[in-house]
């Protein structure tokens, strides 16, 4: 399953603290057949420059058409407004298969 970041929330300093761990927040939208990542899932990030990487999908909430997850060690600037998320069984594996680098955490 794929979408498109359209927001982003840097977790950084207090919040940061609260929250348990640095990283960013990102927004999708979800198509209708689709469903959201779920806890623990990796999801592969592939920007415009064609830099990609996995990170582990954490705290997930989704709503009927959009959904929010923490990416944990990732900045905002890992990941620009627009970047492609893909996620699913077929990402995990590959994934893991061709050992792509993951977030820094």
């Amino acid at each position: 399953m794929q979408s498109i970041i359209y927001d982003i929330v840097p977790i950084e300093a207090d919040a940061a603290l609260r929250y348990g761990a640095s990283g960013c927040v990102v927004m999708a939208h979800l198509n209708i057949a689709e469903v959201a990542p779920a806890e623990g899932d990796l999801v592969l990030l592939i920007r415009a420059d064609g830099w990609s990487f996995t990170a582990t999908a954490i705290d997930i909430r989704a709503e009927e058409k959009s959904f929010a997850l923490f990416l944990k060690g990732v900045s905002v600037e890992q990941v620009p407004i627009g970047t492609p998320l893909q996620w699913g069984s077929e990402i995990s594996a590959a994934a893991r298969l061709l050992r792509l680098p993951a977030a820094v955490a």
